[in-house]
């Protein structure tokens, strides 16, 4: 009898010993289940982080597999492709698009070969400029698919051009003037201010009758103002120095116009390299 007592206690010590390691051992599944949940909870907030950022980005990003088949794409890429949702999984050589460039998808197979991004410039068929690129992305070290990322960069391309027409206006050897509709001035070149006295601060503002063409007749600036035709007009005049001493000049008037076809105005191109100063007796 006391033998089996003693089996009886040792048994239940045993239970008590394996009671505490299963309490043990539901504390850290009860731990993993906590870090678990949190990082699910992470990577639904980044999911959805995500799924934003593509639904209101107004760059166009794609993202293929490397099949080229599509896994997900931001709503100005949906424009360019004529994407839907439920195309996800389809392959994006099946769709038509509206890019002048047809190349894209060979350069699209080189990246998922090369693992090397590819960027270049092309248009869309409206003549926008965008700048592509294609990128391999990668999950432990292998080339997973691709991104293709449009970027509008037409004002940027057209910011440049203004700047580098205005390098060309600064370094002209001939005064180039900018005139508004109201006749005044909004453009000054350096050499209208050697050739005429004013500095770009005084001129701007100020009438043409002002400063480069102060005999422009009524008639003439109706005539060339209500005309719409995309023709120059040069005059003969004398211009007047700040100082007071009179030159002969030539003035060519060209039209400027907005993309829209409505006169912006015109443009004066003065040339006085060879002129005489003319003196009042």
């Amino acid at each position: 009898m006391q033998a089996t007592n003693e089996e009886l206690v040792a048994s239940n010590e045993e239970l008590q010993s394996t009671n505490e390691e299963l309490h043990s051992v539901n504390e850290e599944i009860h731990t993993v289940n906590a870090e678990l949940r949190r990082k699910i909870d992470e990577l639904t907030e980044l999911s959805t982080d995500m799924e934003t950022l593509l639904a209101t980005t107004e760059v166009g990003v794609l993202f293929l597999d490397t099949r080229l088949k599509i896994r997900r794409f931001t709503p100005k890429m949906a424009e360019i492709f004529n994407l839907i949702n439920g195309d996800e999984g389809r392959s994006i050589e099946h769709f038509a698009h509206h890019l002048e460039d047809q190349d894209f998808i060979d350069e699209a197979h080189r990246a998922l070969s090369s693992g090397d991004p590819v960027e270049r410039k092309i248009r869309d068929d409206r003549g926008t400029t965008l700048l592509l690129r294609v990128i391999p992305y990668y999950t432990l070290q292998e080339v997973c698919g691709v991104v293709l990322v449009l970027l509008d960069i037409s004002e940027s391309e057209k910011h440049e051009i203004e700047k580098q027409f205005t390098r060309i206006a600064n370094s002209a050897v001939v005064a180039i003037v900018g005139v508004n509709n109201d006749l005044k001035i909004n453009s000054w070149n350096p050499r209208a201010e050697s050739l005429f006295g004013f500095t770009r601060e005084e001129a701007i503002g100020r009438s043409i009758r002002e400063t480069i063409s102060p005999s422009l007749t009524d008639n003439q600036i109706a005539d060339f103002w209500s005309s719409n035709e995309e023709q120059s007009v040069r005059i003969q005049d004398q211009r007047t120095h700040k100082s007071g001493e009179i030159m002969n000049v030539e003035i060519t008037f060209s039209p400027i116009f907005r993309e829209d076809g409505t006169r912006d105005g015109v443009s004066a191109i003065i040339f006085a390299e060879d002129a005489e100063i003319v003196t009042d007796n």
